[in-house]
């Protein structure tokens, strides 16, 4: 009994302090403060990253995960610790809204101008009326399924804003009780590479 009030103590700080990093990341956003770490890097060992990750909550809920890319060695310029937290964060929605035994997968194709990125799930899925609401802060679509699930409602806002800092775009395309997918790109050249002049 001890151990299971310990283990809530401890996920209970987590989610704080989850909420905490977001907010302060959110801030930095808004008041141009967040700077991107621009290099390039190979994308398999971002997948290999994020895939340590989610690889434990996805074998408890019995959901099958799988990576593919277009070459399959394929190079990104960004800020890889960004991109990383990006795809965690449309990773980690979509292990907790998959019910058990559904699939997820994530998509990457280098195109002329860009890298596209897609994260496919078999989840709930989620209303029509509701698809750039979820983009809010602070917005949760479904009372019932944010006490279900948890969650603060700013991983998505955050997650849109560091696609939109290397000027890239996040949509959703979704149905209800047949899942989701979050197609989100990242340019070859980043707003960093190309200064505005001063004026």
């Amino acid at each position: 009994e001890q151990k299971q009030f310990v283990r809530d103590i401890l996920e209970s700080g987590r989610q704080l302090l989850n909420l905490i990093n977001d907010i302060v990341d959110l801030s930095k956003v808004d008041a141009g403060r967040m700077e991107l770490n621009a290099e390039d890097f190979e994308l398999a060992v971002v997948f290999d990253e994020v895939q340590t990750i989610i690889q434990g909550m996805a074998v408890r809920k019995g959901l099958s995960l799988a990576f593919r890319q277009e070459p399959p060695n394929t190079w990104v310029r960004g800020d890889r610790v960004k991109l990383l937290q990006i795809l965690y964060n449309l990773l980690s929605n979509a292990v907790k809204f998959t019910p058990k035994g559904g699939s997820i997968r994530v998509e990457a194709v280098r195109r002329h101008s860009d890298v596209c990125f897609r994260v496919i799930d078999t989840g709930v899925g989620i209303p029509a009326d509701s698809l750039e609401l979820i983009f809010e802060e602070f917005r949760q679509v479904d009372a019932r399924l944010s006490r279900e699930y948890g969650g603060t409602g700013l991983g998505l806002a955050l997650t849109r804003k560091l696609v939109a800092l290397h000027g890239g775009t996040l949509t959703v395309e979704s149905e209800v009780d047949k899942g989701s997918v979050f197609t989100f790109t990242i340019p070859h050249v980043l707003p960093i590479d190309n200064p505005e002049p001063a004026t």
